[in-house]
C-alpha cells in the first residue's frame, strides 16, 4: 500500500492539464474522480474543457466533459463570429461526442454548433480504435505524434489540421 499513493499522485499529475480552481462550480460535478481543465485551438476556434477524469478499467482514463466553451473568430460565422458558446448538459450531449480509448490512445471527439463542425483523433501512442465520426482514423502504424483534426464551416469542406497535442487531446495548448 506504501507505494500506491505516489504511483496515484503521478497519475493525478499527468491526466489533468490544469487544476480546477476550488470555487469552480463544475468540481463539484466530479463526485469521483480529479476535475481538469484544457485548452487549445482548433483554427481559428479557441475551445476549453472542463472535465472530470477517473481511472477506467484496464488503462484508459476515462473522461467526463461537464463544461465545453467555444469561441471562433472565423468570418464565415457571419454575426456569430467572435461570439462565446457555452455548452453544459443537454445542450452539451447533443452537440458532443467523445470517445476515449485504451491509455487514451487514439481519443477523438466531434462537435456539431450552428454553422461550425469540428473533429479530431488524438495520436497513436498505445493503438487505436473506431474515432467518432468525422474525426480523423488512426491507426497503430500511424507514428504522427501530433493530434490530427477536421474543421468546417456552413457544411462546407472540411480543413484537415495537424496539432502537436501530445499523448492527451486535452494538452493542445498553444
Amino acid at each position: 500500500m506504501r507505494r500506491l499513493f505516489p504511483v496515484l499522485l503521478l497519475w493525478t499529475a499527468c491526466t489533468t492539464t490544469g487544476p480546477a480552481e476550488p470555487k469552480d462550480e463544475f468540481v463539484a460535478t466530479c463526485a469521483t474522480g480529479f476535475p481538469g481543465r484544457g485548452e487549445w485551438s482548433l483554427g481559428t476556434a479557441r475551445l476549453r474543457a472542463d472535465y472530470c477524469s477517473a481511472l477506467g478499467r484496464r488503462g484508459p482514463t476515462a473522461i467526463r466533459i461537464v463544461r465545453l466553451t467555444v469561441k471562433d473568430t472565423d468570418p464565415r460565422l457571419g454575426p456569430d463570429a467572435g461570439r462565446l458558446v457555452v455548452l453544459e448538459g443537454r445542450e452539451l450531449k447533443e452537440r458532443l461526442r467523445y470517445r476515449y480509448n485504451h491509455l487514451n490512445a487514439c481519443d477523438s471527439f466531434a462537435l456539431s454548433l450552428t454553422g461550425a463542425d469540428y473533429a479530431a483523433t488524438g495520436p497513436a501512442n498505445a493503438g487505436c480504435a473506431p474515432a467518432e465520426p468525422p474525426a480523423p482514423e488512426r491507426t497503430f502504424a500511424d507514428q504522427n505524434g501530433a493530434t490530427l483534426a477536421v474543421v468546417r464551416y456552413g457544411g462546407g469542406a472540411w480543413r484537415n489540421l495537424e496539432l502537436p497535442c501530445g499523448h492527451w487531446l486535452f494538452q493542445c495548448g498553444d
